[in-house]
């Protein structure tokens, strides 16, 4: 199918180029008495050619959105793997009366610092009858996890929406300073492979400009023109399913593989003493890096996030992660006064950070390692059993 497709593009450009220069040719042997009415042709005949293209080329998108699906040919991505894991679990879990479902959606700190499946323990020990779903993944930016809830929704079968309609369903939020601030963050680190031509799907866009126009004025748009280019280029990229053409033979399908992602203490981290229990105050911050500011974008997220699962969820927490950066102890600390409505799981508070001090609890300065992750996961739940969200209707 790939080759029939390649060559009759092939043969198309063939024929247009053969086409155009059959016309240079016939206009070079005409006399100069004829030129103008020659070039009128040779312009008629380049318009036409144009307009033939663009038939092609339309009819082509319109043909490989129906009969191209673009989540064939990433079935063997990471993404695809935690999807794959999440729905395996929620199936494995057998509904009860009363029952909740806790959605966590993150990026590296929570893969590898919340341990989904011990969290779900503890809180039904506790007598809460919680199924949790960790869709987190490392590196993953908004865009991203917009994608893999999108992945996991697509996934579910009529009974399982019946069952998360019939839940009381909770969406949990990391809270991150550097991806809070960025809708862009890591979107240039792996251009053009099945990572993040995977994310970079078509549907997305309107989300994605939602998110950028919310975030950036046109200054700092054109600071980052380049990655915008980069944008354009992979969405079109996957417009044209060159993506589909080049990966779809090799597609498999997707090795289930869990949200949470423990790593050992790293050898060659090596702090000079402990974790600090706290950070001086930031100078305040203001203009363009006004918390705020960079932040403003986020509730547009959340929205997005909300709407994947069609009004089913009934309530929102959020929490963050501890870490060694002064910035981002200060930004957790911001959010907790400026969100004083939001049920918040502060990772930076002192509690849980003189609890985590040693550097054997850490894999680097911004993620735990698997002992470390055990300890935040433990007091994760026991804010959670203390401040079980309220739930409507």
């Amino acid at each position: 199918m790939i080759v029939g497709v390649i060559g009759t593009f092939l043969l198309l450009i063939v024929a247009l180029l053969g086409r155009w220069s059959h016309s240079t040719k016939l206009a070079a042997g005409r006399s100069a008495e004829f030129r103008p009415r020659v070039s009128g042709e040779i312009k008629s005949a380049r318009a036409k050619m144009l307009v033939a293209g663009l038939v092609v080329l339309l009819a082509w998108m319109v043909g490989a959105h129906f009969w191209l699906p673009l989540p064939l040919a990433f079935l063997n991505t990471t993404s695809a793997q935690v999807t794959a894991f999440c729905v395996e679990h929620l199936h494995q879990s057998r509904p009860v009366p009363g029952e909740y479902i806790l959605i966590i959606e993150g990026s590296s700190v929570t893969t590898r610092g919340v341990d989904g499946a011990a969290l779900e323990r503890s809180l039904r020990r506790a007598g809460i009858p919680v199924t949790v779903i960790q869709l987190s993944l490392s590196g993953a930016n908004h865009l991203e996890r917009l994608q893999l809830l999108q992945n996991f929704a697509d996934s579910l079968s009529s009974s399982d929406w019946k069952r998360l309609r019939e839940s009381r369903l909770i969406l949990g939020h990391e809270v991150q300073a550097l991806y809070d601030r960025d809708p862009l963050l890591n979107y240039g680190n792996n251009p053009f492979t099945p990572t993040t031509l995977a994310y970079s799907n078509p549907d997305n866009l309107p989300t994605l400009l939602n998110w950028i126009t919310g975030r950036y004025d046109l200054r700092e748009l054109w600071n980052r023109r380049s990655e915008l280019q980069l944008i354009a280029t992979q969405f079109l990229y996957n417009a044209l399913r060159i993506s589909y053409l080049q990966l779809w033979d090799t597609a498999n399908r997707a090795a289930p593989c869990a949200g949470f992602q423990p790593h050992p203490k790293r050898a060659d981290f090596r702090p000079a003493g402990l974790l600090p229990i706290d950070f001086p105050p930031d100078p305040i911050l203001s203009g363009r890096q006004a918390y705020p500011r960079v932040t403003r974008w986020n509730a547009i997220r959340d929205a997005a996030f909300r709407s994947i699962f069609k009004g089913a969820v009934r309530s929102e927490l959020f929490f963050s992660l501890p870490g060694w950066l002064a910035y981002e102890f200060n930004y957790d600390n911001w959010w907790s006064h400026a969100h004083p409505d939001q049920l918040f799981f502060n990772g930076n508070g002192s509690q849980i950070r003189s609890r985590l001090r040693e550097p054997g609890l850490w894999n680097d300065p911004g993620h735990l390692a698997d002992s470390g992750a055990e300890i935040y996961t433990e007091e994760f739940a026991q804010f959670l059993r203390q401040n079980w969200p309220a739930q409507s209707g």
